[in-house]
């Protein structure tokens, strides 16, 4: 079993939900014996990773670049502008790699404009060139340094907005120029080490790394930025203005549903015990517990196995902090708030995550 340096209280206990509910069964049964495949573990890390940009493309760069606020460049550090969705993705694969648990992941091109971002070996050169052939596939394997035995998958890399399109064909050193949105540009490669199995905990560990990455630079890089520049505001209601963000909390959300909507089963969204909504609360007394747990201490884990009919699943629970001012006036502003005495960095609730096991 992997450590990621965050301690865990595991609960292996399982809960019969619909016509059996409330029965458990013993957590010493299912310990130890179960364990999730390589594959399944990379597509659940890409799902998230797809999901996440994606919905920064539709909802932060398209947007805000219709509505005439901003612009997304290459040199966004040196203007009011916004990171590329490319830009994104690789700065949360090194913010995942800073977390030690040996998840890594990138983004490679056969046409690179920086030889860095070129394949590093030949499996990837080989991968690169199976997916620019057909971006259906994805090409995985096992390798080695060292003694450590890794698994390597990799995704195509697809032409995602117009901004991505304009920078390579319009790029000096770009030895492509003829790209068109939704053409594969490269792929993204995912790989993390494989010992004898891959525990339930570690992949729920590897899915929750990939959230907060992307969750704490769209914080950081996108809406501290943009807010202290006074080009645009967060806010829970952003839909009815174009010219405003979605807060972080609202772009995880809906990033659970994009994934849950891809069907492989992968689950995740926030609660809490002070919901604004209903919906938003525990669901049932495992989650009302595992909540308790991370508010009581946000460096615990509370997580278990539990049944929906004859289906297995695992539920992992970790804390979900107050990640910006914009989270925390939303919540203490709020008509429907039961709490408003938040504070930046605050236990708000909980990140659920689930998946099934076969």
């Amino acid at each position: 079993m992997m450590h990621t340096g965050f301690s865990k209280r595991i609960m292996f206990v399982g809960i019969i939900l619909g016509a059996l509910a409330g029965l458990f069964v013993g957590a010493t049964e299912s310990r130890g014996q179960d364990s999730v495949p390589p594959e399944q573990v990379a597509a659940h890390v890409h799902a998230v990773i797809e999901a996440d940009r994606s919905l920064y493309t539709e909802f932060v760069v398209e947007r805000l670049q219709q509505a005439g606020k901003v612009i997304a460049s290459r040199h966004w550090k040196n203007r009011s502008q916004l990171p590329l969705p490319a830009q994104m993705l690789m700065f949360a694969g090194l913010e995942v790699e800073g977390m030690g648990s040996g998840l890594k992941y990138r983004l490679a091109s056969l046409w690179p404009l920086e030889e860095e971002n070129g394949p590093a070996n030949d499996f990837e050169k080989a991968g690169l060139e199976v997916v620019a052939d057909d971006p259906s596939e994805v090409y995985s394997g096992m390798i080695k340094r060292g003694k450590q035995k890794y698994f390597k998958a990799i995704y195509a890399d697809k032409a995602v907005s117009q901004s991505c399109v304009e920078c390579h064909n319009g790029h000096l050193l770009s030895p492509k120029r003829d790209y068109k949105l939704g053409d594969v540009m490269g792929g993204v490669i995912i790989s993390f080490p494989v010992d004898d199995a891959i525990s339930l905990e570690q992949v729920a560990a590897y899915v929750h790394a990939v959230i907060e990455a992307d969750r704490t630079l769209y914080t950081k890089l996108v809406v501290e930025r943009m807010q202290q520049a006074g080009i645009v505001l967060a806010t829970q209601n952003w839909k009815k203005y174009r010219s405003q963000l979605p807060l972080p909390a609202q772009m995880l959300l809906l990033a659970g549903l994009e994934v849950e909507g891809m069907g492989s089963g992968l689950k995740y969204r926030l609660a809490s015990l002070w919901p604004l909504e209903e919906e938003n609360g525990p669901a049932n007394d495992f989650e009302k517990a595992g909540l308790e747990v991370v508010a009581d201490d946000p460096s615990e884990v509370y997580s278990g196995m539990i049944k929906r009919g004859k289906q297995k699943y695992f539920k992992a629970i970790y804390a979900d902090k107050a990640v910006s001012q914009s989270c925390v006036e939303c919540h203490n502003g709020h008509l429907l708030s039961s709490k408003r005495d938040f504070k930046l960095g605050d236990v708000m609730g909980g990140v659920i995550i689930s998946f099934p096991i076969e």
